[in-house]
C-alpha cells in the first residue's frame, strides 16, 4: 500500500510540473539536468530525452555568458538560492531573455539538487526597452523645448515693454505688429510648456512647466 501511494504522489508530482507554464527543472549539484518539464521543451525546444545527463550551461546557456552561468550555480549551491534576469539559447539558435530562480533541495533520497524555475521574458524585455528609449526621446524632447523657452521669454518681455510704450512713442502700425508678435509668442510659449509637461509627466505628479505666460 505504502508504496502504491508513494508511485501515485510520484505521478501527481510529475503531472503537476508537466502543467507548469514556466519551465522547471533540475540538475545536479555540478549542473548536469536530472529533470525537464514539458514547458522546458517548449522554451528551449530540447526534448526532455535529449536534455537529461547533459550539462545545463551547455545545453542552453550561450558561451559568452558561460562562465557567469556556473558561478550563479555554484551561488545557488552555496547560498541555497540565486535568482537573476539573464541570456539562454534554444536548440534552434535563438537567444531569449529569462527570469531565473534556483534553489538548492537538500533530503532528497538520491541526494541534494539544485530546481530550477526559469520564465520567458523576452517581450517584458523588449518592452522596458522601448519604454526607456521612449522616456530618453521624451527628456531630450523636453530639454529642447526648455531652452526654446529662454530665448521667447525675452522676446516677450521686450515686446510687452514696447507694447507698452515703456521705451518710448510707438506708432499705431507698429502697436499693431507688437500686439501680433505679443499674441504669437505667448501661443507658441503655450504650446512648449503644455509639452513640457507631456515630458516631464513621472509616476504620480506632473513637474511645474517651465517659463511664464506674461
Amino acid at each position: 500500500m505504502l508504496e502504491a501511494n508513494q508511485k501515485r504522489e510520484g505521478t501527481l508530482a510529475e503531472c503537476l510540473l508537466d502543467q507548469s507554464l514556466d519551465a522547471l527543472f533540475a540538475v545536479t549539484l555540478g549542473g548536469r539536468v536530472l529533470s525537464w518539464n514539458r514547458a522546458a521543451e517548449y522554451l528551449f525546444g530540447y526534448a526532455a530525452s535529449e536534455a537529461v545527463g547533459r550539462a545545463l550551461d551547455e545545453l542552453v546557456v550561450p558561451i559568452a555568458q558561460r562562465s557567469e552561468a556556473r558561478q550563479q550555480l555554484v551561488a545557488s549551491v552555496e547560498s541555497g538560492s540565486a535568482r537573476f534576469e539573464g541570456v539562454r539559447q534554444r536548440k534552434d539558435g535563438q537567444q531569449v531573455h529569462v527570469d531565473v530562480c534556483m534553489r538548492r533541495v537538500d533530503g532528497a533520497a538520491d541526494g541534494a539538487f539544485i530546481a530550477v524555475s526559469t520564465k520567458d521574458i523576452t517581450e517584458v524585455r523588449r518592452w522596458r526597452d522601448e519604454l526607456e528609449a521612449s522616456s530618453r526621446r521624451w527628456e531630450s524632447f523636453g530639454n529642447m523645448s526648455r531652452e526654446l523657452c529662454a530665448p521667447l521669454d525675452v522676446i516677450i518681455g521686450f515686446a510687452d515693454l514696447m507694447h507698452e510704450g515703456k521705451v518710448g512713442p510707438v506708432s499705431p502700425r507698429h502697436y499693431e505688429y507688437l500686439s501680433d508678435i505679443l499674441t504669437s509668442s505667448k501661443e507658441l510659449l503655450q504650446r512648449i510648456n503644455h509639452a513640457l509637461e507631456l515630458a516631464q509627466v513621472e509616476p504620480g505628479r506632473v513637474e511645474t512647466h517651465a517659463g511664464s505666460s506674461t
